[in-house]
């Protein structure tokens, strides 16, 4: 009996074992159960469905919104509500506009430090002129709910003096915010009050002294400045890009400590010359001399300006003048060849031969305003060497600057028919023997143009022409190559030169006479006969003519 009870008890003690590990395991699971919902409702990984927070809202309205503000949205009310202001310049009209969660309310009450001002429209806005204050507080009240805003102004205001009035002895200063007149203010010199400003914030004092300011004040805004009625000054200068030089034009500005005076004597050598305008201003003419000393007078206080070294100025800038005309010419002549001047003065004579928009007399005119540049530029050239006297006669070469001139040749042959065109279209008149620059860029030692157009004579030549060069066949060469522009022209070959005629465009038949013509009397031992030189001289003008008039 004892074996099969110890049989027994050996089969009973693993089932129990086993009955208390399912057990616990059961417990374990439950426990785990119960626990579950609360880890979920702290920020668990469970995505919650069908569990629901035991812990309820005291109002089950209130979905958990607010307005932004950090306290209670009573229900549906909207998330925020703001108030916003634009154009806070004193004297101007402010525009309050009032949102709610974004969207504009109307009919939204609006006060500005207390005090009511209306209601907004249907697009929430509203507008209210803007004190003179620094700061104002505008709230906003709907359907039980406020909304407040405390907004800063500009309370600095600009006192700017616009000028003074030598006669009267005033000041005239503008009193502005922002750019903004400043009406009706107080203004004060010092610590009296003398005036308000208009509606254009424009207002007029004596001149303060002593250092007195000129203050303006309206409200909280207020500004001031100073003016040193003691700094009275006469700054000159030439008009427009011009420098100041000997009989040229000038202005004079008459200024108190910046600002400028108007009805303010200005005096040249102690001789008065004009009276300044609103902006302080008047024009006049320098002397004739080296130095020149302009002055004013304002309220007792004098100033003065002393010019010096006007003549070597002038010398400076009649040099600067003639190096820019000299090397634009010389730019010229390197840039462009024989070629492209000749469609250049084809260019200009088209350009000048519209006779619907130049009539006759104006084209004579200018012709005739043209040929007198020279007889111009000669008395001018004499003055300034007059000028240059007292410095020595280093530069007497300037009165010889004119009777030396030469200019260029423009030819409008599309307008033979006007009357005075000869004049500006050939310009023979200018100078005798006066040449283009193309053709005299690299010889002044070349004839006379007149001569070289005409034929030799038969018969002797007046009086009036015994002085002129004699027509050779040399000479008529020498011109044609002139007209090439060629450059060390004694390593030249009579056959090199003819082919560089021959390219630029020239007559074949007129450069090869020629070219003959010059070979027989400068290598073949020929004598210059008449017919020879004649022949010479026809080709010659054949070329020229043929390049006259080349379309």
């Amino acid at each position: 009996m004892s074996g099969d009870a110890s049989a027994d008890d050996g089969r009973v003690g693993p089932d129990l074992t086993h009955a208390a590990v399912v057990a616990c395991c059961i417990l374990g699971l439950v426990l785990v159960a119960g626990f579950l919902p609360a880890v979920d409702q702290v920020g668990g990984d469970a995505d919650g469905a069908g569990i629901v927070n035991d812990e309820q809202p005291d109002d089950p309205a209130d979905d958990g919104t607010g307005d932004g503000s950090g306290e209670d949205g009573g229900g549906d009310d909207p998330v925020s509500r703001e108030i916003s202001v634009a154009d806070t310049t004193p004297g101007q009209e402010m525009r309050v506009t009032v949102r709610s969660d974004g969207d504009r309310v109307s009919d939204a009450t609006v006060t500005v430090d207390g005090e009511r001002i209306g209601a907004t429209d249907e697009s929430g806005v509203i507008e209210t002129s803007v004190p003179y204050e620094s700061s104002l507080n505008v709230s906003a009240s709907y359907a039980g709910w406020t909304v407040s805003e405390r907004v800063a102004l500009s309370a600095d205001v600009d006192v700017t003096p616009q000028y003074v009035d030598a006669d009267t002895g005033e000041l005239t200063v503008r009193a502005t915010i922002d750019g903004v007149s400043v009406p009706d203010a107080t203004v004060t010199v010092g610590d009296e009050r003398v005036g308000e400003t208009d509606e254009s914030g424009v207002a007029t004092v004596p001149v303060p002294t002593d250092g007195d300011a000129v203050g303006v004040r309206r409200g909280a805004a207020e500004g001031a400045t100073v003016i040193d009625a003691d700094e009275v000054a006469v700054p000159v200068q030439g008009a427009w890009f011009v420098p100041k030089l000997p009989l040229g034009p000038a202005t004079a500005r008459v200024e108190m400590d910046g600002v400028p005076v108007r009805n303010a004597p200005v005096t040249v050598d102690g001789e008065r010359v004009g009276t300044t305008d609103p902006t302080g201003k008047t024009g006049f003419r320098l002397p004739a001399s080296d130095s020149a000393t302009i002055g004013t007078e304002v309220r007792g206080e004098s100033a003065a300006t002393e010019l010096d070294g006007l003549v070597f100025r002038l010398a400076w800038s009649v040099l600067g003048a003639l190096s820019l005309l000299v090397g634009g010419i010389i730019t010229y002549l390197r840039l462009f060849d024989l070629q492209a001047r000749r469609r250049h003065r084809r260019w200009i004579g088209d350009g000048l031969s519209l006779s619907t928009l130049w009539p006759s007399r104006l084209l004579s005119g200018l012709g005739a305003a043209v040929a007198g540049v020279p007889a111009a530029l000669r008395r001018g050239a004499g003055a300034i060497a007059g000028l240059f006297g007292g410095l020595g006669g280093g530069v007497g070469w300037l009165s010889q600057f004119g009777a030396s001139l030469r200019l260029p040749r423009f030819r409008l042959p599309s307008l033979p028919s006007l009357g005075g065109l000869p004049a500006l279209s050939l310009l023979p008149s200018l100078d005798r023997g006066s040449r283009s620059v193309d053709e005299d860029a690299e010889s002044s030692s070349a004839v006379d143009r007149n001569d070289a157009a005409q034929s030799v004579p038969d018969e002797p030549t007046d009086d009036a022409d015994d002085s002129a060069p004699t027509p050779t066949v040399r000479r008529a060469w020498h011109r044609l190559v002139d007209r090439l522009g060629v450059s060390r022209r004694e390593t030249r070959t009579p056959g090199q030169i003819a082919r560089r005629a021959v390219d630029a465009g020239y007559p074949d038949d007129a450069v090869d006479r020629l070219t003959a013509a010059f070979r027989d009397v400068e290598y073949g031992g020929r004598a210059e006969s008449d017919d020879r030189v004649r022949a010479a001289y026809e080709a010659l003008d054949r070329i020229r003519s043929e390049e006259d008039d080349e379309p």
